[in-house]
């Protein structure tokens, strides 16, 4: 029976782990046949830069009534959360619009770190969020360790799990996957993510640096992601402009570009322990394209990754130990193809993003019904 979903997430542009899941999700409700409304809570509707700020209060305000306005008419409310504080102001002033059709929301948390500070280590936050919480329909997570953050709040039946995806284009062949190792002489690492302090880019890039002159010489490093401001930029820039086997290749990659510079990278490095970490879609195409991946135990990692299995887990913070798990990488480089196809087929086993739609419906089949 067709449904009236009033769907409330980020969706591209920009295009991140959060935005990315989110337009997945839509595609789900669209091949239910659903009739949707669309609120876009990305960069492009709400932060957008106003001549002044009367318009950009005008334009919040405006987008509030939307959401009011919206749900007098749904059946079923998706709500992509945030995991900041001031974005947890907005979810809760979303709660409060919508209450009358709490029972039939269902919010899905995108990372968790940042909940689990929220709901679970500040009292005052934990008691406004659980009592809205605690009249919805269900909250989704991206892997078990999603379901402790919000068990005080939801049964475990209303505790969903969705585990993200690699976009289809980059799953890879094993001919393809091969490929990388048919040269000998050279180790490429890649790190892929937004440059954002506590991703661990600094960390890593240290590592590199510190790396013996014989060992560092079988190797490369790229980086490519986006910085918080451009001094940050700037400095990152000054830093390796001199550096003939590291390289920054922009802000953004998408298309045969990315997939060509995956299947190009022996190793996937994310050092990450960043406040608002869930569960790295990068980490997935990684696997999708064959990288043995080094990273570290924070978050949602630790549900889709397992050490000496899909690569390396190293310390956070620790330059050194990502020294060594390099060091032990280029020494070990036999054992690299084993990885690789582990990661190959494990990512076209569990992380298709047809898969995801798939799940998107069946966790949503009840309302159908």
């Amino acid at each position: 029976m067709s449904k009236n979903l009033l769907f409330i997430a980020p969706l591209p542009p920009p295009i991140d782990g959060q935005s990315k899941a989110s337009a997945e999700a839509l595609k789900a409700f669209n091949e239910l046949g659903w009739s949707i409304n669309v609120l876009n809570t990305g960069r492009t509707i709400v932060r957008r830069s106003f001549g002044t700020e009367l318009r950009r209060i005008l334009e919040v305000f405006n987008f509030l009534y939307k959401i009011f306005s919206g749900a007098k008419n749904a059946d079923v409310i998706y709500l992509s959360l945030s995991e900041s504080y001031l974005g947890n102001i907005k979810d809760l002033l979303i709660y409060c619009l919508i209450r009358k059709n709490l029972k039939n929301t269902v919010i899905h948390m995108l990372g968790g770190s940042g909940m689990d500070i929220l709901l679970n280590k500040n009292k005052f936050t934990s008691w406004l969020n659980g009592y809205f919480m605690r009249q919805m329909n269900a909250v989704i997570v991206e892997g078990e360790r999603g379901k402790s953050i919000f068990k005080k709040y939801f049964t475990p039946d209303q505790i969903k799990i969705l585990h993200n995806f690699a976009d289809e284009y980059l799953h890879s062949t094993t001919e393809e996957v091969a490929v990388r190792f048919t040269d000998q002489n050279q180790l490429n690492i890649l790190y892929l993510s937004n440059l954002l302090s506590g991703k661990g880019y600094v960390e890593l890039l240290d590592a590199f640096r510190a790396l013996p002159l014989g060992t560092r010489r079988k190797m490369t490093l790229t980086f490519v992601g986006g910085f918080q401001d451009d001094a940050k930029r700037q400095d990152f820039l000054a830093q390796i402009n001199n550096e003939v086997d590291i390289k920054y290749l922009g802000n953004f990659i998408d298309g045969t570009d990315k997939k060509e510079l995956y299947l190009k990278s022996h190793i996937f490095c994310l050092p990450t322990y960043y406040p608002y970490e869930g569960q790295p879609i990068s980490i997935l195409e990684a696997y999708a394209t064959g990288c043995v991946v080094i990273t570290t135990a924070h978050a949602g990692i630790q549900d889709i990754f397992k050490d000496l299995i899909n690569g390396f887990f190293v310390q956070k913070k620790n330059s050194i130990d990502i020294v060594r798990a390099l060091e032990f990488s280029l020494a070990n480089r036999n054992k690299l193809p084993d990885i690789s196809y582990n990661n190959l087929f494990e990512a076209s086993r569990l992380y298709r993003s047809k898969a995801y739609r798939e799940n998107v419906k069946r966790i949503f089949s009840k309302f159908s019904n």
